[in-house]
């Protein structure tokens, strides 16, 4: 195939921190909403560019408690893999199952995305600067014309979601 690049099992990450990320730390690549994590090859210094994997089973330092084979799990820096996501990075799914006395799980980075809808992301709120024009119901900051369009503050039709199968 003439127009392959690659088989996607790495990229390169630009560290913009201050610190060295350690060879097997993750790495969280994109912006909040679209981001996806790798895991450093080896050290990447400061201002420098590695490469990191972004599919594979890794083991990873796990938070307190049991996790369950095929569980969402999410990282954060204080402590680890964990299962709840709120101020975390999305990582992938347990491979087998961690009891609560283990310190480190085996997690698939990157699979099968935890897919939250529109719908539960979108205030139904009418407050601020609202207009209605025609049949329709708005939203927050929203402006909302003809017979149930939605456009969002940017102006740009509201994309449904979608899953894609891999």
């Amino acid at each position: 195939m003439q127009n392959k690049v690659s088989n996607g099992a790495v990229s390169a990450y630009l560290n913009n921190s201050e610190n060295t990320i350690m060879g097997g730390d993750i790495c969280v690549f994109g912006d909040v909403g679209a981001q996806y994590v790798g895991v450093a090859i080896k050290d990447i210094a400061s201002g420098s560019e590695e490469i990191c994997e972004v599919h594979g089973i890794f083991s990873f330092k796990k938070a307190t408690g049991v996790l369950a084979q095929g569980t969402p799990v999410y990282v954060s820096q204080e402590t680890g893999v964990q299962v709840a996501e709120t101020g975390s990075v999305y990582v992938g799914r347990v491979e087998c199952a961690a009891s609560s006395e283990s310190s480190i799980v085996d997690v698939r980075i990157n699979f099968m995305p935890v897919i939250i809808s529109s719908a539960s992301v979108m205030s139904t709120e009418t407050t601020g600067n609202t207009e209605t024009t025609g049949n329709a119901e708005t939203t927050s900051n929203t402006e909302t014309t003809g017979n149930a369009e939605t456009t969002s503050n940017t102006g740009k039709a509201a994309a449904p979601s979608k899953s894609v199968k891999k």
